[in-house]
């Protein structure tokens, strides 16, 4: 099943210790026709532009998974980011490219970076939460029902087979947890916040079976939209990973 992303990183580092649409109408009132005001946008709609609008700039995020808060941010452009996280009271620093992973600042690798390739990863590998930081986007194009309770604020359900990842690790995490949601996979419930310039701020869902047969909880902010983002991919002191760092 689905594992959380600790898991996923302990494992992987305790593994290298050997080596070290609108219409229209008239109002014929007065005897003169005048267009009538278009009808407001459905909360499908305006979730959808805000869901746009997003996937077009770099953005920061936060990432809690219930157990470890992990923060990051992404190029949208080249479909690059960082993620930051503590594991075991130690910091680690990862680089996430289309096709690769990258681990760095671990003691037990003595300095060098471990590499980690995307498509090596089994579908329910718990490396693949951070494999596409902005997953949660496409998500949202998945939605099958939208209701908007209070401004800027929605809530709904997913049908995950609907949702289409930008990238190689997110397609692979969908693949994981449609088969761990079994039949609940076409409606997932989530709550989404918008802020006030327009951009999803806020993801919230729990996706069935996806932590070890329980419900695993997924919530994401987005903030410093359109920053500037810097993202260096190591290309020195590099290993790679042993084949049972790929083992779910």
């Amino acid at each position: 099943m689905f594992r959380k992303l600790a898991t996923g990183v302990a494992l992987s580092a305790a593994l290298l210790m050997p080596l070290a649409a609108c219409g229209s109408s008239a109002d014929k009132s007065g005897g003169t026709a005048k267009p009538a005001a278009s009808p407001s946008p459905k909360p499908a709609e305006l979730l959808s532009a805000a869901v746009t609008k997003t996937k077009a700039v770099n953005v920061s995020f936060n990432l809690d998974g219930g157990d470890e808060d992990t923060t990051g941010a992404y190029d949208v452009t080249k479909k690059m980011g960082t993620v930051d996280l503590t594991n075991a009271g130690e910091q680690m620093h990862l680089v996430v490219a289309e096709k690769d992973l990258y681990m760095l600042g671990v003691k037990d690798l003595g300095g060098k970076n471990l590499h980690m390739v995307v498509a090596k990863f089994p579908a329910e590998h718990g490396m693949l939460i951070v494999a596409d930081p902005v997953v949660a986007l496409a998500m949202l194009e998945g939605a099958v029902t939208v209701t908007s309770p209070t401004p800027n604020s929605y809530q709904g359900t997913i049908d995950l087979a609907k949702v289409t990842a930008a990238t190689p690790g997110g397609a692979k995490m969908l693949e994981g947890l449609i088969k761990a949601a079994g039949a609940k996979a076409n409606a997932v419930e989530f709550t989404a916040k918008v802020d006030a310039q327009g951009y999803v701020s806020e993801f919230n869902t729990r996706f069935p079976g996806a932590d070890q047969g329980k419900d695993m909880l997924y919530n994401i902010t987005f903030s410093n939209f359109g920053a500037p983002v810097t993202v260096t991919v190591p290309t020195a002191k590099l290993v790679e990973a042993p084949a049972a760092s790929y083992q779910p």
